[in-house]
């Protein structure tokens, strides 16, 4: 979108969910929600906003996390993948990525959420093409020595079947595992249950 605001509207996009979490618990956390007016992302763009946010507040370069949903998701792993060292963990939501390039972030902590029933990016196939889905995505960070956890709801919210933000964003157990993570460090908590398919 281009408008600015449908990234911090709570009707479309969950993300605010993760927020509200850190809120309540009184966690001091920051947040920064750029917006594509395309279907592709700029890794350079989104490190600018990044790298804006750190020339403003005090942030602590070891705990920069990126989460994204949708074509934001396939944004996030792109972004990732372009500047490996930059970021503490990634959490994409039914997005796509090409193979190419992840065993440069398998080290990096990841928690994946996809829908099997996904009827915008398939699990399997994403986009087509070069841009594959999920299920291959995190087999390949496995084979490359990650440990990405896992979350694939059997179904999604009907009838917009790729829309699982809202729902993913308010697990439980996602604020608690995403603060834990720390650049350059593998993950000191295994995945939580939550991460299992449902």
């Amino acid at each position: 979108g281009d408008d600015n605001e449908a990234q911090i509207d709570y009707d479309a996009n969950g993300a605010l969910e993760l927020l509200d979490n850190a809120i309540d618990a009184r966690i001091p956390v920051l947040f920064a929600a750029p917006q594509s007016p395309q279907e592709t992302w700029s890794p350079a763009a989104v490190m600018a906003v990044i790298r804006a946010v750190e020339a403003r507040w005090p942030v602590d370069r070891d705990r920069v996390y990126l989460t994204g949903l949708s074509s934001g998701a396939s944004g996030a792993w792109a972004t990732v993948k372009a500047y490996p060292h930059a970021f503490a963990a990634l959490v994409p939501m039914t997005g796509a990525t090409e193979l190419k390039g992840l065993a440069r972030i398998a080290q990096i902590s990841e928690w994946v959420f996809a829908a099997a029933d996904d009827n915008d990016t398939n699990v399997v196939t994403g986009y087509g093409g070069a841009m594959v889905g999920s299920r291959p995505v995190v087999a390949a960070l496995r084979a490359a020595g990650g440990r990405p956890c896992y979350t694939e709801y059997r179904h999604g919210p009907w009838p917009a079947t790729h829309v699982i933000w809202p729902e993913a964003y308010d697990t439980p157990d996602l604020l608690h595992w995403l603060l834990a993570q720390r650049r350059g460090k593998p993950s000191p908590l295994p995945c939580p249950a939550e991460a299992r398919s449902r």
